[in-house]
């Protein structure tokens, strides 16, 4: 926050502190801390015990903007976009899904000014924020990230990511939550290939493609479209594809897309890439249940935004790992078999992420990395899932957090 903090030579470096926050696990933060230093002694031969204390890491974390793990997580990106690395692609474009889903945090005044509260199954009005993402489905990776007020609107969450980062020649994959034609002129300007799914409010439209299950409709400049109780009136023409597919529960999905080649996209390839929207839902999934990304440890807005920020990065250096290192090796591992396993073989994130979070000082203050690095390696590979392919569950409604997710937080 200020080019004065941290000159100083103490037992809490800047260093120590981002190592300390990206190692933040269900435990308290003081113990975090403690855990962590008293690794960084022992690689010298001494024992430690107590080496910092909860007012010593209260007092370092306000003097640590929570953008300097912005800045690390940018260069992680560029490593692994700029770089020398594959990158997955479909038909040459990258596939991006933005999505948003709620977060609970601790209940403080500070944080219910900034965030607001929000409505669970459980709970009315509960103190909670809005993580909006931006994710590369194919190469695992989350290229922007926001927590936002409970109340912002996921098109107004979305313009922002576009006006933040270049999505380059990418296809972006919305739900249903959209569906605006607001949304729809801004990529079309930008020359980017899109899918949305549609909502019941846009059945005036949907009716303009008749009973044709991939058909080609024609907004005409100058009309004034009503969508959501509101009109606007387009500045030209607008060519839009709709595809209507049924899902095998019975329910009709429609999507509206500028992919007008039918020859290169047909119906068929259309379902299976809005499929692959259910990555970002994966990538929810592990934020909150791998790396705990409700369970906080502050009640102030800068350390709220500190460790989300912190869990976003954690989550993109663990993929680069298992996507340029342990899977490739686990492919590999199959081919070579004679006998081919009858389902595919996949990296286990939550294990990985659980490993290296706890050899965090291992790693960085290790004389021989190269070996280090290797031998860890070698024992991440047999955290290996089964994917059973075409398999489903029956989504439950539940209220999952606990008491302890809310008020656990013991530093500022």
């Amino acid at each position: 926050i200020s080019s004065c903090v941290f000159s100083r030579k103490r037992v809490l470096t800047i260093q120590s502190l981002v190592l300390i926050i990206l190692s933040f696990s269900n435990r308290s933060a003081h113990y975090s801390a403690s855990t962590f230093l008293s690794k960084c002694t022992k690689k010298i031969g001494a024992i430690c015990y107590d080496v910092c204390s909860a007012s010593a890491l209260t007092q370092a974390r306000r003097k640590l903007s929570y953008t300097c793990f912005n800045l690390l997580n940018d260069f992680i990106l560029k490593y692994r976009y700029n770089g020398t690395l594959r990158i997955k692609k479909l038909y040459d474009y990258k596939i991006i899904a933005i999505d948003t889903s709620w977060i609970r945090l601790p209940n403080s005044e500070e944080l219910l000014n900034y965030f607001g509260t929000f409505k669970n199954q459980a709970i009315k009005n509960v103190p909670g924020a809005k993580m909006s993402m931006v994710y590369d489905v194919l190469n695992k990776q989350i290229l922007h990230a926001t927590l936002g007020k409970t109340f912002m609107n996921d098109v107004e969450s979305c313009l922002g990511h576009l006006d933040a980062i270049e999505v380059g020649k990418s296809i972006l994959l919305f739900d249903r939550g959209y569906a605006s034609l607001r949304l729809i002129i801004r990529l079309m300007k930008g020359n980017t290939r899109f899918v949305i799914r549609f909502t019941k409010t846009w059945a005036k439209l949907i009716q303009l493609a008749g009973d044709s299950k991939d058909e080609c409709i024609v907004l005409k400049k100058g009309y004034r479209y009503k969508i959501k109780n509101k009109k606007l009136r387009l500045e030209e023409d607008i060519t839009l594809r709709v595809v209507k597919i049924m899902l095998s529960s019975g329910e009709e999905e429609v999507l509206i897309t500028n992919l007008i080649d039918s020859e290169q996209f047909s119906t068929k390839d259309m379902y299976k890439l809005y499929g692959m929207r259910w990555g970002i839902e994966e990538g929810f999934k592990t934020l909150k249940e791998g790396l705990n990304i409700e369970k906080l440890h502050s009640k102030s807005v800068n350390g709220v935004l500190q460790e989300f920020y912190a869990k976003v990065l954690m989550y993109n250096l663990n993929s680069l790992l298992i996507q340029t290192s342990l899977q490739p090796e686990i492919d590999k591992k199959i081919e070579r078999q004679k006998n081919k396993p009858k389902h595919k073989k996949q990296i286990n994130y939550t294990a990985v992420i659980n490993r290296i979070r706890d050899e965090l000082v291992m790693i960085f203050n290790s004389p021989d990395l190269e070996n280090t690095l290797l031998c860890l390696k070698y024992e991440l590979i047999m955290k290996v899932d089964i994917v059973r392919k075409d398999r489903h569950f029956i989504r439950g409604r539940k209220n999952t957090w606990s008491k302890r997710s809310v008020n656990q937080a013991v530093t500022p």
